[in-house]
């Protein structure tokens, strides 16, 4: 009709996608009650969630007679599940008027320290790090996403820190706020809050940290962003993940390729090592990876931390290169 509204998904993977999308659609207001249905090519009834409403905002239009216009539009945010998408293929969906006006979707109350899916299990621990439970498989990874400040006198190169502890600071013993965001049937949403309590030469303070943890429906993984408020100078922040797997070796993937390292490099201070889009490890029957965005630099833990990969989220070193390691910690705070 007049007033339908396509929505296209594209899926430009490989391998077939069978999740949760997100979509923006806009109504024009003066269409009535705002009701729709979404429908897939078979014209079958596709289930969505409305996540916002945005009611009569302008929107600009372009038009041969009017330019420019105007229209007062309705802006919903939805989450859809039309089921699978091939890969590298696209579907297209119908979105058409109803008499059955569409509000925000309810939430389902649920505790703020547990996220569940037909394969994870996500458990927020006191401190703020999480516990995941692979259904699959049985394997469960523990702590994973401790954060750890470290001094870092070096530069953009090289990290290097002058006690072999480096003033470390973890949110071991911290204790976080936990926020349940949102719980509908097809996305589970958390805030974990929590500061770092920094008392060393380079400076004194907190760091707040912030960690937006997101489970849909059908994932296979935890989706995870960090917010940091950066407060001071000379230190290195990470996050760890602990995969209690033992393994000598760790890959990583590279432009073009994917990389197998040792842990243990022959190479004097090659302890981080350089990934684009993820890092991981296998063994044991199981296997765990961190697919990040804009986090090049990773370390396979060796000693206490067997198994554990670090990624680096920030270096404050405040310069760019030489004079490595000679900084006077006496006058570092100047």
């Amino acid at each position: 009709g007049q007033n339908d509204i396509f929505i296209m998904c594209s899926n430009n993977s490989l391998y077939p996608y069978n999740g949760i999308i997100e979509a923006t659609v806009d109504i024009e207001t003066s269409d009535g009650s705002g009701g729709f249905r979404i429908t897939d090519e078979k014209g079958k009834e596709v289930p969505f969630e409305v996540t916002r409403i945005r009611r009569n905002i302008g929107k600009r239009a372009l038009s041969p007679i009017n330019l420019p216009g105007e229209k007062r539009v309705d802006r919903y945010s939805l989450l859809l599940r039309p089921g699978e998408i091939g890969g590298m293929s696209r579907r297209t969906l119908l979105l058409s008027p109803s008499e059955d006006a569409v509000d925000l979707t309810p939430e389902i109350s649920k505790s703020a320290y547990v996220m569940d899916n037909e394969y994870l299990t996500v458990h927020i621990n006191e401190n703020g790090t999480v516990d995941i439970t692979d259904k699959k498989s049985g394997a469960v990874y523990k702590n994973t996403l401790l954060i750890e400040d470290a001094i870092d006198l070096g530069d953009s190169y090289r990290f290097f820190s002058p006690s072999d502890d480096g003033g470390l600071v973890t949110n071991e013993k911290a204790k976080a706020e936990v926020e349940n965001i949102s719980e509908t049937a097809m996305r589970s949403v958390r805030r974990v809050s929590f500061s770092l309590k920094v008392d060393r030469k380079t400076g004194k303070g907190e760091l707040p940290i912030e960690l937006i943890l997101t489970l849909d429906a059908e994932s296979k993984y935890l989706a995870v962003t960090v917010i940091v408020t950066n407060t001071m100078r000379y230190h290195r922040l990470r996050v760890r993940i602990p995969t209690g797997i033992s393994s000598d070796v760790n890959y990583a993937g590279q432009p073009f390729d994917i990389v197998i390292r040792n842990k243990v490099s022959a190479y004097q201070d090659d302890a981080t090592h350089p990934n684009t889009a993820f890092a991981g490890i296998d063994g044991q029957g199981c296997g765990l990876a961190v697919l990040n965005e804009g986090l090049y630099e990773y370390e396979h833990m060796t000693g206490d931390n067997d198994g554990t990969l670090a990624f680096t989220l920030l270096r404050a070193t405040g310069r760019v290169s030489g004079g490595f390691g000679d900084i006077d910690e006496r006058n570092i705070t100047e």
